[in-house]
């Protein structure tokens, strides 16, 4: 079953934009199905789940924000 999430990030986010190029990097990652929101105009839903950081993933089963591209890469690599 392929996860969901949620990724956050913004149009001003140079971590956001470095982690578009490292998961595009890495061929044997599965490829999650996801919904962009920017930060920016997403405040309520930044809100509601506490996010503080960007980039930030939220997991749509079970609620877990995974903040900064380190913790969203091994998220995705457990998948």
């Amino acid at each position: 079953m392929t996860q969901k999430y949620i990724r956050l990030g913004a149009s001003w986010c140079n971590p956001c934009r470095q982690l578009e190029q490292q998961l595009a990097g890495l061929p044997n990652l599965p490829q999650p199905e996801y919904v962009d929101i920017d930060t920016e105009r997403g405040k309520q839903l930044r809100e509601q789940y506490g996010v503080r950081t960007v980039p930030s993933m939220i997991n749509l089963e079970t609620g877990q924000v995974i903040s900064s591209a380190p913790n969203i890469i091994r998220e995705l690599s457990n998948a």
